[in-house]
C-alpha cells in the first residue's frame, strides 16, 4: 500500500467520509446481472467491459445531468447506448431504458466488499466519526445504503448524497455543506475514495485529507499526492484508516 511519507497524525479526532460506488461495494456486479438478465439471452459481450465505458460515458454527462441541462432519462440513454456501440452492438433508447430498470432492481442485491464492514467497525469501536459522501440521485444512492445495510454503522443523518445537496463532488460546495452537517473541519475531514478526480482532488481542492481506494486498479506513483494513502484491498485500507485514526 502506497503511502505518503507526509501522511500527518491527526491532533483532532478525524471525521470519516465514504465514497460509495467502487468504494464500499464493487458496482460492476448488478450491472453484469442486469446484462445477463436482459442481453445474455440474446448475445454476449465482455460485460465488465461495457460496464466501464458505461462510467466513462456517464462521466462525460454527470454535470449535465445535474444541472437540468440533460434529464435522468437522457443520461441513462445516452450512457448505454453509446457503451454498447463501443463494442460493436446497437441498443436502442426503449432498450437502454429497459435495462436501467432491471439494473436498479438489482441493486437490491448488492453488499458490502468483505472486509470493508471490518473498517466501518473499527471507526464505531473507537468512536471515530464516520459519514458518506457521494455523488447520485438520492433516491438511488439511499437505495443502495440502505442494501448494503450501511445505517449499522453510520447514521442516515450522516448520509450526505449530491442529489439532496445542490453539489457535487469535485466541487468545494459538497464538502462545506457536508461539514456543516457533521459541524467538522477541513482539516479534521478525510474522504475515502475510489476516484482520483472526484475524491482525491476534489477533497484537496476543499482542503481535506483524502484516502485513494484504489481496488484493482494501479496508482502510479506520481500521482499519490494529495492522497495520503492508496489502499488497494479491504485489509490495506483498515490499515490506513487504524494509522490515521492514532489520535
Amino acid at each position: 500500500m502506497p503511502v505518503s511519507p507526509d501522511f500527518p497524525s491527526p491532533k483532532k479526532i478525524p471525521f470519516v467520509f465514504f465514497d460509495v460506488d467502487d468504494t464500499l461495494y464493487e458496482r460492476s456486479q448488478p450491472f453484469v446481472l442486469a446484462c445477463e438478465k436482459i442481453f445474455a439471452p440474446h448475445f454476449t459481450l465482455d460485460w465488465k467491459g461495457v460496464f466501464e465505458a458505461r462510467c466513462r460515458y456517464g462521466d462525460e454527462v454527470f454535470e449535465a445531468s445535474q444541472n437540468g441541462a440533460m434529464t435522468l432519462e437522457e443520461s441513462y440513454i445516452y450512457r448505454i447506448t453509446h457503451a454498447f456501440r463501443d463494442f460493436g452492438r446497437e441498443v436502442s433508447a426503449e432498450e437502454a431504458l429497459t435495462f436501467e430498470r432491471c439494473f436498479a432492481g438489482c441493486l437490491d442485491q448488492i453488499s458490502l466488499e468483505p472486509g470493508i464492514d471490518k473498517v466501518l467497525q473499527y471507526l464505531v469501536d473507537n468512536g471515530i466519526p464516520a459519514a458518506i459522501l457521494t455523488n447520485g440521485p438520492a433516491s438511488h444512492q439511499r437505495r443502495k445504503l440502505i442494501s448494503l445495510g450501511v445505517s449499522r454503522w453510520i447514521p442516515e443523518k450522516y448520509w450526505c448524497i449530491s442529489g439532496e445537496m445542490d453539489a457535487a463532488k469535485p466541487h468545494p460546495e459538497i464538502f462545506r455543506k457536508a461539514e456543516q452537517i457533521l459541524d467538522c473541519t477541513p482539516d479534521a475531514s478525510w474522504l475515502v475514495g475510489d476516484s482520483y478526480f472526484h475524491d482525491v482532488e476534489g477533497a484537496a481542492a476543499a482542503g481535506w485529507h483524502s484516502i485513494w481506494y484504489t481496488r484493482k486498479f494501479a496508482a502510479p506513483p506520481e500521482k499519490i499526492l494529495p492522497a495520503q494513502a492508496a489502499p488497494g484491498n479491504p485489509a490495506e485500507l483498515l490499515s490506513a484508516v487504524m494509522q490515521l485514526c492514532q489520535v
